[in-house]
């Protein structure tokens, strides 16, 4: 992950599976190396979402992200509003007019 994870600048979320077969540690890993804002959200074996791809508990697998999502995108300012531009002729493509 080296010359990656330094790269990565924008919220990150990490999951991970209690009983995961094929990761073991490199969630935590992962977590150590990011430098940008990151959350991990760890699914426990009790919720039925501890195996790998969190297999048991789809719904509670796809709610959480979507949790995480609506959090870190409050957070983010809207984009100031374009002004729009004025039209011509000239920038009208073959059968397109520049009139509104």
């Amino acid at each position: 992950m080296a010359g990656i994870t330094d790269r990565i600048t924008c919220p990150t979320l990490v999951l991970e599976a209690e009983n995961d077969p094929f990761f073991k540690g490199q969630t935590q890993r992962l977590l150590d190396e990011l430098t940008c804002q990151r959350e991990l959200i760890a699914f426990r074996e009790d919720e039925g979402a501890g195996e790998h791809c969190h297999e048991g508990a789809l719904s509670l697998f796809h709610q959480r992200p979507f949790d995480w999502l609506d959090t870190v995108l409050a957070g983010r300012r809207s984009p100031a509003p374009v002004e729009p531009r004025e039209r011509s002729n000239r920038a009208a493509g073959p059968g397109l007019s520049s009139a509104a």
